[in-house]
C-alpha cells in the first residue's frame, strides 16, 4: 500500500532513478522499445498516475523479460491494450511501467473447420472479427468500444456482451491462455 505521500511510480523517486530505470529496459529491450517521453506516459495515464516509462515488446520472449525485470526491481507494471478501459477499477498502488500489448497482434494459429484460433493478447478485435469474417465465423463479442479493444482488453476487464449466450464474459470463449509471471 502506498500511504499518505508515498510513492506511486519511479517518476515521483526523482530523475536520476527513472532515467536509470529507462537505461535498463533499454538496455534489456532495445531503446526501440521504449518511451519516456511525455505524450508517450500520458497516453498510458491511470486515474492521472503516470508510467515512469512505456514498453511496447513484439514477441513474448520480449514480455518474459519485461516481467522478470520488473520482479526483479519491485516495479509496479500495468499491461495495457488501446486503453479504453485504463480507468476501471481501483487506481494502482504503483505504477512504473505500461506494458503495452499492442506490438503482440497476430494469429498464432487458426483452423476454421474446427473453430479454433490462438491470438496475440493485442491483436484488435475488429482485426480478428475482419480475419473471422473471411471463412463466415465471428467471435460473440459485440463489446463497447469494439473498434478499440484488443482482445487481451476484453478478457481481461470481464468484458460482457448481449451475443455472449451460454458463454458468459469475453474469458468464457477461452479454452487456455498462456500468462507470464515470476516466481
Amino acid at each position: 500500500s502506498t500511504g499518505s505521500g508515498s510513492s506511486q511510480s519511479a517518476v515521483s523517486r526523482g530523475n536520476a532513478a527513472t532515467d536509470a530505470m529507462v537505461g535498463r529496459l533499454e538496455a534489456l529491450l532495445g531503446a526501440n522499445f521504449v518511451a519516456s517521453d511525455a505524450a508517450a506516459r500520458e497516453e498510458y495515464a491511470v486515474d492521472e498516475i503516470l508510467p515512469a516509462a512505456v514498453v511496447k515488446p513484439e514477441k513474448a520472449e520480449q514480455v518474459e523479460a519485461i516481467i522478470r525485470f520488473a520482479g526483479s526491481e519491485k516495479l509496479g507494471v500495468i499491461p495495457c491494450g488501446r486503453g479504453s478501459k485504463l480507468g476501471i477499477g481501483m487506481p494502482p498502488e504503483r505504477y512504473d511501467v505500461a506494458l503495452a500489448m499492442t506490438g503482440l497482434k497476430q494469429i498464432t494459429y487458426y483452423d476454421p473447420d474446427d473453430l479454433t484460433l490462438s491470438v496475440d493478447a493485442g491483436m484488435e478485435l475488429s482485426t480478428l472479427a475482419e480475419a473471422l469474417g473471411a471463412h463466415r465465423q465471428f467471435l460473440p463479442l459485440a463489446l463497447p468500444f469494439f473498434d478499440e479493444c484488443t482482445v487481451g482488453g476484453a478478457v481481461a476487464s470481464g468484458g460482457s456482451s448481449s451475443l455472449r449466450g451460454g458463454a458468459g464474459p469475453a474469458g468464457g470463449v477461452l479454452l487456455c491462455a498462456e500468462f507470464v509471471g515470476v516466481a
